[in-house]
């Protein structure tokens, strides 16, 4: 008898507590809906342009359904000052906007010019990641790397650029290639640069680590297939055509730079100009006037360059650490987090395989609209 008043007193008590939760949730949700109605009234929902010329219906879709989730859920998900300025924005306009905020502060001695660019930085953050992380993790499966999204300021609204790479359908599944046409030469036949969907998401992660997790790394990586020009043809170590692809220094993030500099024993990043560290290599499958590029191998995989030199001339400790390098990040060239991987890439560049290199001939082409992909994200 005890035991079953105990029970139903517990039982009353936990619907006491589920109920007494359930109106504190009601209460902070209509708290919080009050609180998006007075910021909407005063912030008002930014305006969204769309440039698709050339672009997948993918990409269209990524952005329009991200787009869609960012303007319902904004004002939870941004800081209030970037809502402020975002508000400012589709009030007065962009230069407007710069000049209020060179006025508000006439002390400040930071030139106009950097003023625009760090708010352009910010809001790539906080618009350019708020779409990308509002779109169906199945559509961006399927938009990316192959297309991209750019974000840029226009008078009083946003104009969300798409672009795509060139896709042909062929006996070896969907091929993707720059619309420059970039080629590759060998025994004096010229074929045209393609890859598999595979092989663009394998260097893409060389290149920038998550690239599909951040709105810059998605722009950065597809700047990068988009406007390289330059393969290095070669054989790999079974005979199987392949080509080395190269990313300029300049271009990296903060470590990689650093690090560049310490194998070329320069102290600045303006001495890295026209320097390129080695991303790769793709093996190839040449078909007619096709290089199908349908794997991506990192500098120390097996097959490579790096890997025949480690097998003439590395001791057993050496090839261990390049072992434990291939694990620790040098797929993805995180050199300043693994001291085997420093170790490995030292080596490399100094036993006969250089891992950065001058370059004189043209490595990137830029055509995609009015700006670089390349140059105008940095991924610091």
């Amino acid at each position: 008898m005890r035991k079953s008043n105990k029970r139903r007193a517990k039982k009353a008590k936990d619907r006491e507590k589920r109920v007494r939760k359930n109106r504190e949730s009601l209460s902070a949700k209509r708290k919080l809906k009050e609180a998006d109605a007075i910021i909407r009234h005063f912030a008002p929902l930014p305006e969204f342009k769309l440039d698709v010329d050339g672009a997948t219906s993918d990409i269209r879709d990524l952005v329009m359904a991200g787009i869609e989730r960012f303007k319902s859920g904004y004002t939870r998900s941004m800081h209030m000052d970037a809502i402020e300025l975002m508000a400012g924005h589709t009030r007065m306009g962009w230069d407007e906007l710069i000049d209020d905020l060179v006025a508000a502060d006439p002390d400040d001695d930071m030139p106009r010019v950097d003023i625009d660019r760090s708010l352009r930085h910010l809001f790539d953050r906080e618009i350019g990641n708020g779409i990308l992380w509002g779109a169906p993790p199945n559509l961006i499966r399927r938009a990316l790397p192959m297309s991209c999204f750019t974000i840029k300021p226009e008078e009083k609204h946003w104009l969300v650029e798409c672009r795509s790479l060139s896709s042909r359908r062929t006996s070896h599944g969907t091929l993707y290639g720059s619309p420059h046409q970039p080629t590759v030469e060998f025994n004096g036949d010229s074929h045209k640069v393609l890859f598999t969907r595979h092989a663009l998401e394998q260097m893409g992660e060389r290149i920038v680590p998550n690239w599909n997790k951040f709105y810059i790394g998605q722009a950065y990586v597809f700047g990068f297939l988009y406007e390289c020009v330059h393969f290095e043809p070669l054989y790999l170590g079974n005979g199987q055509a392949a080509f080395a692809v190269y990313n300029s220094c300049l271009r990296a993030g903060r470590e990689i730079r650093t690090f560049m500099r310490e194998l070329l024993g320069v102290e600045t990043d303006k001495e890295l100009s026209s320097h390129y560290y080695r991303v790769g290599y793709c093996p190839l499958t040449l078909d007619k006037d096709m290089a199908v590029a349908k794997t991506f191998l990192t500098p120390g995989y097996w097959q490579t360059p790096e890997r025949k030199t480690l097998a003439a001339k590395g001791s057993r400790r050496l090839k261990l650490v390049i072992e434990q390098a291939s694990d620790d990040g040098i797929n993805t060239m995180t050199v300043s987090e693994s001291k085997s991987t420093r170790t490995a890439v030292k080596w490399f560049h100094t036993h006969g395989v250089p891992q950065v290199k001058k370059i004189e001939g043209e490595v990137f082409r830029n055509m995609v609209g009015p700006y670089s992909f390349l140059k105008r994200y940095d991924l610091d």
